[in-house]
Order: C-alpha cells, then structure tokens, then sequence
C-alpha cells in the first residue's frame, strides 16, 4: 500500500504534465516562465516595502510558533 502512495503522485503529475504541455499557447507560457525579461528586472519599480515586510514577519511567526509549543508543552495540567 506504501507504494501505492508513494508513486501515485508521481504519475499523475507527468500525466497532468504531459496532457499540459500538449495545449495551445503551452510553449509561449513556458519560455515566459524560464527566460526573465532583463528590462523589467532592471527597473526601480521593485515592491522594496513588501520584501521588508516579509523580512520581518517571516522570524517574528517562526518565534511565535516555537514559543506557542513550548507553552503548550510545558502547560500543567489544571486537574
């Protein structure tokens, strides 16, 4: 049965995989996906405020997830 789990995913993503590629417009989205368009990249219009936010909150809901089990851990129990 664990194999079955295991490859099944498998499959159905090279099946998902090839039955997509074989759509129209499928090779346009792929090669807009893996070859960056270098003006764009080039412009100052990058999300700086967004990227700091995510700096910031990405620790604080790790340590507030780690703190939350400690707590939950080390709670006594109240019977």
């Amino acid at each position: 049965m664990v194999y079955v789990t295991a490859i099944v995913p498998y499959v159905v993503l090279v099946i998902l995989f090839i039955w997509n590629i074989q759509l129209e417009g499928a090779w346009l989205g792929i090669r807009y996906y893996l070859i960056p368009d270098w003006k764009k990249l080039g412009e100052a219009k990058v999300c700086v405020i967004t990227a700091a936010r995510n700096v910031m909150f990405l620790p604080l809901s790790v340590c507030l997830s780690v703190c939350l089990s400690v707590r939950k851990i080390t709670q006594k129990k109240s019977c």
